[in-house]
């Protein structure tokens, strides 16, 4: 009896074991399809980016083709404009303020070989202008206003100081 108690014992811990191996296989078959459903998504989402940088990097290829012939194309193009728009002695006679034009400024005036001339309204008081002349065309002061002129020099004579010239009689 007591071995028939063991068999039956053993029997049911068989049962039991198997059920829980039918189980196991189960659960391993659904991790299998749930992973094997995550790689294919995977690999789905990186064709798909793949795809995308493809389309990214070729649409940047063309923009930068298309700038560089856009910029080609406007430097070549950008003379012969600015001969038909303007007058020719339109960059000397150009008047900025201050804020637009650096060159007007001391240090700015150094490195370039325009001419910068300030007028004064009254002996004090500068005017709110500045206009940028070039050398030659000295003879284009405004008439009756007392105007201060400062040469610029060139990068090979920058230790010479810079010259102030005055015109129209005013001593400062």
């Amino acid at each position: 009896m007591v071995k028939e108690e063991h068999k039956r014992a053993l029997q049911l811990k068989d049962k039991e074991i198997q059920k829980l191996r039918e189980e196991q296989e189960r659960q391993s078959k659904k991790y299998r399809q749930v992973i094997e459903v995550l790689k294919r998504q995977k690999q789905e989402l990186e064709n798909a980016f793949k795809d995308k940088e493809t389309n990214y990097l070729s649409q940047l290829d063309s923009l930068k083709h298309k700038q560089t012939h856009i910029t080609h194309h406007e430097a070549t193009k950008l003379p012969l404009q600015r001969l038909l728009s303007k007058p020719q002695n339109y960059d000397q006679q150009q008047t900025l303020t201050p804020r637009e034009n650096p060159a007007t400024t001391l240090a700015g005036a150094r490195n370039t070989k325009k001419t910068t001339t300030l007028a004064l309204a009254s002996p004090i008081q500068l005017a709110p202008r500045l206009s940028v002349q070039n050398e030659s065309s000295q003879s284009q002061f405004r008439q009756g206003q007392p105007v201060i002129q400062i040469s610029s020099l060139t990068k090979a004579s920058e230790q010479q100081r810079t010259l102030v010239r005055v015109s129209k009689g005013n001593n400062l």
